[in-house]
């Protein structure tokens, strides 16, 4: 069961680092466009605009995504889980 788990976990830490190199490579190949200044959609976050801003929002979302797995690790009712993680960040907000 402890091997299962620590697979599980293993598997997770991997998807989260390929998302956030995937991350990293879309916010260096993103350039503004007119549309994107003209209309921009509201942020709870400041936009980076520097690469080490660029790196801190990266390694931000990488944290939230282990501390996810990390919360949700052991639940049988996924959803609640979830829904109770949830509720936890936006009592932070």
């Amino acid at each position: 069961m402890h091997q299962m788990r620590e697979h599980y976990l293993t598997k997770q830490l991997r998807l989260a680092q390929e998302e956030t190199n995937q991350l990293r490579q879309h916010l260096q190949d993103k350039k503004p466009t007119p549309s994107l200044l003209e209309n921009p959609r509201p942020s709870p976050y400041p936009i980076p605009t520097s690469p080490y801003q660029e790196e801190q929002h990266i390694l931000r979302h990488t944290r939230a995504q282990l501390g996810l797995i990390e919360f949700l690790e052991g639940e049988a009712d996924i959803r609640a889980a979830l829904s109770r993680f949830k509720q936890l960040l936006l009592s932070t907000c």
